[in-house]
This record gives C-alpha cells, sequence and structure tokens, in this order.
C-alpha cells in the first residue's frame, strides 16, 4: 500500500554508530523532536513472550497512528521493526501493518548515511473499513502514501541528527 524511503547523510564516523541501541535508547523527548507535532510519544516495554517491543504515539496524514514496533532485525547498521498498528481514522479504529526498516552505511568521508524506509500493508479490518465506507483502495493508498512521504522526508534529517549526537558519546578510540 505505501513504500517511502529517505536518506541523510549522518555527521559521526560510521564505526561509532549503532542503530540498535538508538532505537532502543530512543528517548520520549529525541523523539517528540524528530517530527514536531507530528510525534506524540515514544517509549520501550516488553511483550507479553518477554521480546522487547517500541511503542510509538505519531499522526501521519491526520490520522493518530499508535504503533507497537516488535525487532526482526537488531544490528549497529541495520534495524526492521514490525507493528500491527492502530489507526484512528475518525470515527473508525482500523489496523494496518508497518515496516520501519532502517540502516547506515559508509560514506566515502568516513561519515555514514542514513537511510530510513517505511512500508505500510493493509490489513483485513483495513480492507472491511474501506469497503464499509466506500472508498476505494487505490484512493485511500495514494492518500497514505503521500502522507507518509512527507512525514517521512522531514522526520529522517532530524533522526540522523540524532544519530549522530548518539554516536559522538560512542566515538571509537585513535
Amino acid at each position: 500500500m505505501v513504500s517511502v524511503t529517505e536518506r541523510a547523510p549522518v555527521p559521526a564516523p560510521f564505526a561509532a554508530i549503532d542503530l540498535s541501541r538508538w532505537v532502543l535508547t530512543l528517548t520520549d523527548e529525541d523523539y517528540r523532536q524528530c517530527a514536531p507535532g507530528e510525534h506524540r510519544a515514544c517509549g520501550a516495554s516488553v511483550a507479553s513472550d518477554g521480546s522487547r517491543t517500541l511503542i510509538c504515539v505519531e499522526v501521519v496524514g491526520g490520522q493518530l497512528m499508535v504503533q507497537r514496533y516488535r525487532p526482526v532485525v537488531m544490528s549497529a547498521t541495520h534495524c526492521r521493526l514490525v507493528s500491527i498498528s492502530d489507526v484512528f481514522n475518525a470515527p473508525n479504529w482500523i489496523t494496518v501493518e508497518v515496516i520501519w526498516d532502517i540502516s547506515v552505511v559508509s560514506a566515502s568521508d568516513g561519515n555514514a548515511v542514513f537511510t530510513n524506509s517505511i512500508v505500510s500493508k493493509a490489513t483485513p479490518t483495513f480492507l472491511a473499513t474501506l469497503d464499509r465506507v466506500g472508498v476505494s483502495f487505490s484512493d485511500a493508498a495514494r492518500t497514505r502514501a503521500a502522507a507518509a512521504a512527507d512525514h517521512n522526508r522531514r522526520e529522517t534529517p532530524l533522526f540522523a541528527a540524532q544519530i549522530a549526537r548518539l554516536a559522538g558519546d560512542r566515538r571509537p578510540q585513535a
């Protein structure tokens, strides 16, 4: 339904970056600063099976989203998290699957380039709601894709700056 990707330079040594540390220690305040007015809350939790979960609350395209990300891949250079997210599409709560995939690669100057990708997939409840309210899947997908692209474009360089700040605390010793 939605697939958006943005890239931003990370002004920090590639070797000092640890995306899994950043994701699992992202503070509520830091998260809110990465999309002012849209990122509402963020925190880590533990799922019933004992796995770590990142909970994010944000507004994308005017719709409130509650995401409960479960790590699928967690490393210093690549994280993939998956959430069955609740979306408030007044007057209904619906669900969408969201895959948040972030990575860094080394740049020629020794710093890094951050990639922030979001994939959103329709769930049965999402499709049933579209059918009930008479909205075509293509119209809903087009609207959500535009909102996600705009949101991702604005948050990606701010995420990269935060990753750089955290990496500054971990610069390799010469």
